[in-house]
């Protein structure tokens, strides 16, 4: 598989792993943030106990060390040409995914100042 594939190979699985690891992160600001309601019982309690379950059941951790471990091997030189092109598709995604979303909260905000 040529360079251009493995890119591609690499935005694609952007796909994949991106969006699930911004919702793991909306999941952590949901366990560790202050709320309130009628089901929770008292106002401003956490959900700590969930926190641990967060962390370690969810897989999105484990593909986050793993990006960062291929990305630290990358760039001291010491993995295959392959690895180095699926990482290049992979944070193309990912700062793809970046600029629509401050779009899309730019234009949020700008709409709610008209």
């Amino acid at each position: 598989m040529g360079s251009f594939g493995l890119a591609a190979l690499g935005f694609i699985l952007g796909m994949v792993v991106v969006p699930l690891l911004l919702r793991w992160a909306a999941l952590l600001h949901t366990t560790l943030g202050l709320h309130s309601g009628d089901f929770l019982g008292p106002p401003k309690r956490r959900l700590l106990w969930a926190t641990p379950l967060v962390l370690l059941v969810h897989p999105a951790p484990y593909f986050l060390v793993g990006t960062i471990v291929i990305a630290v091997l990358t760039a001291r030189g010491r993995i295959s040409g392959g690895w180095v092109w699926l990482l290049v598709g992979f944070c193309a995604y990912a700062a793809f995914m970046a600029m629509m979303l401050l779009k899309v909260r730019k234009r949020a905000r700008s709409a709610r100042n008209v």
